[in-house]
């Protein structure tokens, strides 16, 4: 597995429809009942993950930098996900409010921590230099 962008939605960024600095951004969190295809024609929008496989959602990100089109955040924590599940993909998106027109950016399953068994506590999800970036457009 590797941390990969969600092709469709890149396209879209490329034609300006991003608002990263203005618009709100969440990660999600999931299980392995979630099987991601990042490729140009495949999954677009939260609406494609299979809500049973959606443990949690954090809140709005803060701190959210564009340094040369590599996009960043502070870190962003989804509080008290209950306890009996593994999450597999930590999910960067764009929250329009609705599921079926909230983009998909990038998926994250590796890096500290993955895949991590949850126990009714705060996950924090951080990026960082290299290959655990936000995302590069």
């Amino acid at each position: 597995m590797a941390n990969e962008k969600y092709l469709a939605t890149v396209h879209d960024a490329a034609e300006g429809g991003l608002g990263w600095s203005t618009s709100t951004f969440k990660i999600l969190l999931a299980t392995s009942a979630y099987t991601p295809d990042t490729s140009a024609s495949g999954d677009h929008y939260v609406s494609d993950i299979p809500g049973a496989a959606i443990i949690a959602r954090s809140a709005a990100l803060t701190s959210k930098t564009n340094v040369g089109g590599t996009l960043d955040f502070g870190v962003a924590t989804c509080s008290l996900v209950p306890s009996g599940s593994t999450i597999v993909y930590a999910i960067l998106y764009k929250d329009t409010g609705v599921d079926a027109t909230s983009p998909l950016l990038a998926k994250y399953d590796t890096g500290n921590g993955f895949p991590l068994d949850t126990d009714d506590q705060d996950v924090n999800i951080q990026t960082g230099p290299g290959p655990n970036f936000a995302l590069t457009l």
